[in-house]
């Protein structure tokens, strides 16, 4: 373990300054994200805020387990205390587990926060494949439960959603790219965290900045356990990924792209590891081409058929200089 630690020392002294002054400034927000949340949150129970009525319906859905409960709390309340107020905030545990949800998160179902114990396991579905079956004319914003959100997070999803009603919108995404023949190239070579806004480009949505699905945005099959479980069991994003762009869904990219900011002790147990630094996500971009092709990651409009003629990677500076124009 310490070679390992003096390692990942070596590399990061190997950066370039501008990363590390990154690294280290993220790391500051990680250390302090704590005190700052119970600071808001001292704040807002003070001066409770309304959620205002909506049609449909705006939840926002997550999900947890024991390892992590520790530090729920603090991301329910970063959720609770956005500036644009959902209509509740509900928390899908594995029945078994319910028991073991600490004083300082179930105090919280007075503010907005609903708990549902669910009999199955789902595991990383349990987030969104519940609460898509239970109400699919709820306007959905899934999380995750390691997260500090920011407090203009659900503000800036819900502009992207009035500007575009029909798209996904999300804060942080991948750019895709493709081989000569058009196939998925593998997960570690996609342009991470791109600037790119969308929606005419093959933009992959991660779940971890918080995404936004509007009703009927997703393809008949998402909710379908057998084949999630046995195609991408591990990996809810490529699966939902592929099931809004059969749709034929547009998606939206708003906000600044950030980092997020998560919980120190949170991390200790983490899919990352075995998804992104591993092989399973490109495991499950094999099974997902296989069983559903391709080409549903195409450019949805005809003036995006150049893509991948000219190179995913050569749009980025020219999309920050847009961006740049613009501002």
């Amino acid at each position: 373990m310490r070679r390992t630690r003096w390692q990942k020392l070596a590399r990061s002294l190997e950066k370039p300054w501008r990363h590390r002054a990154r690294s280290v400034g993220h790391g500051f927000k990680r250390l302090f994200a704590p005190t700052l949340t119970a600071a808001e949150w001292a704040l807002y129970r003070r001066h409770p805020r309304q959620a205002a009525s909506s049609a449909p319906r705006l939840s926002i859905t997550l999900t947890s387990y024991a390892p992590r409960f520790g530090t729920l709390a603090l991301t329910l309340q970063s959720l609770l205390n956005q500036s644009a107020v959902a209509d509740e905030v509900v928390l899908w545990v594995h029945a078994p587990e319910l028991r073991l949800l600490p004083e300082s998160v179930t105090r919280l179902q007075k503010y907005g926060l609903r708990i549902v114990p669910c009999e199955r396991d789902l595991r990383v579905y349990l987030k969104s494949i519940p609460a898509l079956r239970s109400e699919p004319n709820t306007v959905w914003v899934t999380a995750d439960d390691d997260v500090r959100y920011p407090r203009d997070w659900l503000a800036s999803l819900l502009a992207g959603h009035r500007a575009d009603p029909a798209a996904v919108i999300c804060r942080r995404a991948h750019l895709m790219k493709f081989d000569a023949a058009g196939r998925p190239l593998p997960y570690r070579s996609w342009a991470k965290q791109t600037h790119f806004t969308g929606p005419d480009a093959p933009l992959f949505v991660t779940g971890v900045g918080g995404v936004l699905y509007p009703p009927g945005c997703l393809h008949a099959d998402a909710t379908d356990e057998q084949r999630f479980a046995s195609l991408s069991p591990n990996a809810d994003d490529i699966w939902l990924n592929w099931m809004l762009r059969l749709q034929g869904t547009r998606v939206r990219r708003v906000g600044d792209n950030a980092e997020p900011v998560t919980w120190l002790s949170s991390q200790r147990v983490t899919l990352f590891k075995s998804n992104a630094r591993g092989s399973n996500n490109d495991e499950c971009l094999v099974r997902m081409t296989e069983a559903y092709g391709f080409c549903c990651f195409r450019a949805l409009d005809s003036r995006s058929s150049v893509l991948p003629v000219i190179g995913l990677g050569e749009l980025e500076p020219v999309q920050s200089a847009v961006d740049a124009l613009l501002a």
